[in-house]
């Protein structure tokens, strides 16, 4: 098995509910050559290969399937290098009704299926190496992190404004919230940094 195809796996089940993953298969592909769903080690614990079939929910029609299966696609080839991807087979020969996703490093022994040995992987700079169970290639990834949503401009003014009227003692010059607010747009402002420190400062003890 790989980590690779494991790590993208577990992503792909959380982030999309009802998606069917195929992993393992004991056999050559078509053409005679290694296939990545062979390269799965045995005993407990051996859930992954080196390759992923992905199928939409079994209650979908073969359009809306489709379209299920097409949404993961792109998630995964806008991150393809991070996933450690070698190859994805989609809308293609065979790969019309699933996509096909397998990883680098490659494996190179034909029907691994859990035999006892400690199988060739090749990279993708031609580099050869026995693993049983080898890390993605780029490293560990764990799917595209969203961007932290920027408070309000709005909700922010109103912050200041209050923090002004509900406290007295909270005046870091002679200057009222409105001065303030204007330099929002100056975050480099000496000023503005010497009073942001002040109102988080002030704010925290607020809300404590």
């Amino acid at each position: 098995m790989s980590e690779a195809a494991k790590q993208c796996r577990k992503w792909i089940e959380a982030e999309y509910p009802g998606v069917r993953v195929s992993r393992k298969s004991c056999r050559d592909t078509a053409g005679g050559s290694v296939s990545q769903h062979s390269s799965y080690k045995s005993g407990e614990g051996s859930y992954d290969s080196n390759a992923l079939d992905i199928f939409g929910p079994e209650e979908l029609d073969y359009d809306a399937e489709r379209a299920f299966v097409d949404e993961i696609v792109k998630a995964l080839e806008a991150h393809e290098d991070a996933w450690s991807i070698r190859l994805i087979l989609w809308n293609t020969t065979a790969h019309y009704g699933h996509a096909h996703i397998d990883f680098w490093p490659t494996c190179l022994e034909h029907k691994w299926c859990g035999r006892a040995i400690r199988p060739q992987w090749r990279y993708s700079d031609g580099t050869i190496r026995r693993s049983v169970n080898p890390d993605p290639e780029n490293g560990t990834y764990q799917g595209p992190q969203e961007e932290p949503e920027l408070m309000p401009r709005s909700l922010f003014e109103d912050m200041i404004r209050a923090l002004f009227d509900i406290d007295q003692d909270f005046q870091p010059s002679a200057t009222g919230a409105d001065y303030w607010i204007k330099l929002i747009d100056s975050p480099d402002d000496p000023e503005w940094l010497d009073f942001w420190h002040a109102f988080t400062k002030q704010l925290t003890k607020e809300t404590a």
